[in-house]
């Protein structure tokens, strides 16, 4: 939807001015934790950064951008505890922009954020995307994407530091590994969406089990025309740029319409990787996370990216 532009400024200065706060705060610690104990002690103010965004995902998410509490209604309540998920986990936000989806917060799964704007699907395709929200979390998909999102990043510093040979106790040395950061987070957004892919499939296919391909299927609809509204691309663009199917592929993989049959996969890869590994990359100081095409200009989906 379209808003003014006044607004959409205050916003986005709203969202940069607490990216600057925590790049300011990363850098101080890089340049602490260096010139207390070298490259080691400097890689592991990475790893701790991003551990503390990973766990405080949703309040920085709020800080970043307005996403007020709703109350949640007995309704969702309800198809909540029957997708095996605890009400009181549950958390439902009102989002100014239709693209948000919410998703776990923690670095193992605590907190659930659920827009609002879904209370509009029927009760059997909300209960569908529940329970897959619940599968996400059970299954540990959602804990293997977050760890597998630091490790990428806090390889990528080790790597960055002995390619530069940057001296990180010096402001010029946090300067450089922002820069090198910033190419291996581009490096990420292309390798790392095969991987998020394969897990976006593995979940559909364990929540369409047991007859719940139908209500799925009926659900994905909507929220792709809520996010991307991009049912089909190409396999080229799609397999560079896209961690998220499109979602024509997925249903065909559900075997709605007459498509290929369910899979049943033995197990599950890391949830998100690719987006997770650009929302902690607030904690190596890459601008990235906020400047992809899925969320631009758009600090409502900077902390909780698009997904599936």
């Amino acid at each position: 939807h379209r808003a003014p532009l006044g607004g959409v400024l205050v916003r986005w200065v709203r969202g940069v001015a607490v990216q600057l706060a925590v790049w300011l705060l990363a850098a101080a610690l890089l340049l602490v934790a260096a010139r207390a104990g070298g490259v080691m002690a400097a890689l592991g103010a990475v790893l701790l950064l991003q551990l503390a965004l990973a766990e405080g995902r949703v309040p920085m998410a709020r800080r970043i951008a307005r996403l007020p509490w709703v109350p949640v209604p007995a309704r969702v309540r309800q198809l909540a505890q029957q997708a095996g998920i605890a009400p009181e986990r549950l958390r439902l936000v009102e989002a100014d922009d239709e693209g948000f989806v919410g998703g776990w917060s923690g670095i193992r799964p605590r907190t659930l954020v659920v827009p609002a704007q879904w209370l509009s699907l029927p009760d059997a395709a909300l209960l569908a995307i529940l329970r897959r929200r619940q599968l996400i979390a059970a299954s540990g998909a959602h804990l293997r994407g977050v760890l597998g999102a630091v490790a990428w990043n806090t390889l990528g510093a080790a790597v960055v530091i002995a390619l530069t040979g940057a001296r990180v106790e010096s402001a010029a040395g946090v300067l450089t590994v922002a820069a090198g950061m910033t190419l291996w987070a581009f490096a990420g957004v292309l390798l790392l969406p095969t991987p998020s892919r394969a897990a976006v499939f593995a979940v559909d296919a364990l929540a369409a089990r047991d007859g719940a391909a139908a209500p799925l299927a009926e659900a994905l609809s909507p929220l792709d025309r809520w996010q991307d509204d991009e049912p089909h691309r190409s396999p080229g663009v799609e397999a560079v740029f896209h961690p998220v199917p499109a979602v024509g592929v997925r249903l065909a993989r559900l075997g709605a319409g007459g498509g290929a049959p369910v899979e049943r996969p033995a197990h599950l890869l890391a949830h998100h990787l690719a987006r997770h590994a650009l929302w902690l990359g607030w904690g190596t100081l890459s601008p990235l996370s906020r400047l992809v095409h899925c969320n631009v200009g758009r600090p409502v989906l900077w902390a909780m990216l698009p997904g599936d």
